[in-house]
């Protein structure tokens, strides 16, 4: 599964309705693009680094040339 993560270590968390705090340390707050049907940190909590296996760099969206290829200069 994908989640775009939304705050780190000793940062706020971005969501009101999972309260006030702050996220824990060696773990991250993840959130997925469908909040309603999305299982992601409003409903796991923060997520332990240990968890996490790969990072997304680069999106490519079809049909938008500006975003059609890698990015230059890497």
């Amino acid at each position: 599964m994908i989640k775009r993560v939304a705050a780190l270590p000793g940062e706020a968390v971005p969501v009101p309705e999972a309260g006030t705090g702050k996220v824990p340390a060696g773990h991250v707050y993840v959130l997925g693009d469908h909040h309603a049907t999305s299982w992601d940190s409003r409903r796991a909590g923060p997520i332990p680094h240990e968890r996490l296996t790969a990072v997304i760099v680069c999106r490519v969206r079809r049909g938008d040339p500006a975003t059609a290829g890698l990015p230059t200069g890497t």
